[in-house]
Formats: C-alpha cells, structure tokens, sequence
C-alpha cells in the first residue's frame, strides 16, 4: 500500500507539471533588462521561458531535469548549468523537497498596474477681442517678414563677395601660398630608382626614397647592399624590408641563410657505413669465448673428438 501510495503521487506531480491547454495560451511579460542581461546566455533564457510556461499563474513549477532536458534537446548535465545561471542571477529560487523533486519558483517581475489619472474637463472657450487683433496683427508681421527674408539673398553670393571687396579700400588681400620648388633629379637619383624599380614598391615611394637617400648622404651602393640582403631566403618581405631600412639609414646585417631541402634530403639519403664486426668478444676471455673453446677433447658438447666444433641446439656461433 505504501508504494501504491507513491506511485499515485508521482504520476500527480508529473501531471500537474505539464502545463495544460489552457496555460499554454497565455502571455508573460519579460523586461528588457532581462533579455539584454549580457551574462545570461539564451539558452539560459530559452530555459526561463520555459520554466514560466510551466509555471502558468502559479509562481512554482516542479518538472524534472529529465523533461527540461527533454523538451530543450539537451543533456541534462546543461540543465544543471543553465539552472545554476538563473540562480545566480536571481532570476529563479530552487528549493529541495526530499532529493525526489525540485521546485522552482520563477520571478516573473510583474509590473504593478498605475492608476490611471482623471482626464482633464473640457473648458468652454473664451475669446477676447484685444487678443484676436493682436494675434492678426503679429501674423502679419511674421508673414511680412518671412517675405523680406526671402528676397534677401536674390543677388549671388559670389557677385556680392567680390563687389564688397572692391569697394572696400582696407580689404585684407588673401595669403599666398607657396609651394616648395621640387627638387632637381640627380644622376645618382636616377641609378637608386633603377636599383628600387624591381623591388615591388611604387613609383612615388621610389621617388622619395630616392629624395630621402641622396639627402642623407648615401650612395648608389649602399641602396645595392640594402637591395641584395633583401633577395636572401631569410627575407619574407622584400618591399617592406628595402622601405624600413632605407628610411631608417640602416646598414644590412648579414642574414645566415638556410640549407635548401635538396641538400638535406642529399645528406639523409647518404648510406651508413656499417659497423666494423668486433671479434674479440669470441676471443678467449671475450662474452662468448665460451663458444670457441678448444675442442680437443671427445665431449659431445664441446667436440667430436676430431677438431671439429659441434654448436649446441639452438647456438648461432659464427663459422670460423
């Protein structure tokens, strides 16, 4: 009987958390603060909505981990954590009946209803003579000057500028503004532009660095060296490489360069001498002198009797 009992409890709590017909057409309210919480994950707010939905009007529901898993397609182990979210957060309280079943109570933070104030009673409308002439008399002002702000600017305002500077005697002449005179190429210039043409950079940098080159006292030579370290292997930028060096009026530094991969398979494929055979681990005295012991007597372990060495079974002495 007691188990009946259980048995019957059971199958009302699992029914009493499937929410109805009824409770899955209503509605919730969720605030905004909620949905933009950055440290909730949506499906830590999937989760939310759902425990809600069981809920329905009640604050409480007690399904089990099994059927949020379940209905969310997700382990139960996920469950756990997105539970563990939503506690953290305040946004829902676990409370333990036993180890058998949890409860939730969810915070559904309802608005509280204001009430709504009276609306105002209509006033019946007074006029007054003195204030229907002012307002006519104002409305022709504003409509008379509208007008003469209109008309004002019927003259370009390129032909007014310019016939105010002419009669005005103190008009304040405009700046001049000088360019500086380029500068005169070089046959040196010429030679650096022909070394940097190739490297991959543009013409107008070339130009300036050819400029900036010949200002800091450097020859065609040195752009030469800068060039050549730039084509080493080691490099993996050359354009960049030549740019840095020359603006920075830096020497090259001799980059070790690597061995090519023909060259290391070379070097792998190479047989190995084989190793000189040391007999002297068979000489008497040796690790297997043993083996090559004299064989004078008429032992059939050590001889035959006739000079001849007989191996034991299973011996792999070499032939001497």
């Amino acid at each position: 009987m007691p188990s009946l009992q259980k048995k019957q409890a059971q199958i009302e709590v699992a029914d009493n958390s499937t929410p109805t017909s009824s409770q899955s057409e209503h509605f919730v309210q969720i605030p905004v603060n909620i949905i933009a919480n950055p440290n909730l994950t949506p499906a830590a707010l999937k989760l939310y909505l759902v425990l809600m939905a069981y809920c329905g009007p009640k604050p409480c529901a007690w399904p089990s981990q099994a059927r949020l898993a379940e209905e969310m397609h997700i382990t139960e182990r996920r469950v756990r954590d997105l539970l563990k979210e939503l506690t953290d957060e305040g946004l829902i309280t676990v409370a333990h009946h036993m180890g058998a079943t949890n409860t939730y109570y969810v915070d559904k933070h309802r608005v509280k209803k204001q009430p709504v104030p009276p609306l105002p009673v209509a006033q019946p409308e007074i006029y007054f003579r003195g204030e229907e002439e002012n307002s006519r008399r104002d409305r022709k002002y504003i409509s008379a000057y509208i007008h003469e702000l209109n008309h004002v600017c019927e003259e370009p305002l390129s032909e007014i500028a310019f016939s105010e500077i002419e009669d005005t005697d103190n008009a304040t002449p405009l700046p001049e503004v000088s360019f500086p005179a380029p500068t005169p190429e070089t046959g040196e210039m010429r030679e650096i532009r022909a070394l940097l043409a190739p490297s991959g950079l543009s013409e107008s940098l070339i130009q300036e660095l050819a400029v900036f080159v010949t200002s800091k006292n450097r020859d065609v030579e040195y752009v030469k060296r800068i060039v050549q370290a730039s084509q080493v292997s080691g490099i993996h930028n050359p354009p960049g490489y030549v740019r840095y060096m020359l603006l920075n009026n830096a020497e090259p530094v001799p980059v070790k360069e690597s061995k090519s991969v023909k060259e290391s398979r070379e070097r792998k494929s190479q047989p190995k001498s084989p190793a000189a055979i040391d007999f002297s681990k068979y000489a008497p005295g040796g690790k297997y002198g043993y083996l090559v012991r004299a064989t004078d007597t008429e032992s059939p372990i050590l001889g035959d009797g006739r000079g001849r060495f007989v191996p034991e079974a299973g011996s792999y002495a070499p032939r001497l």
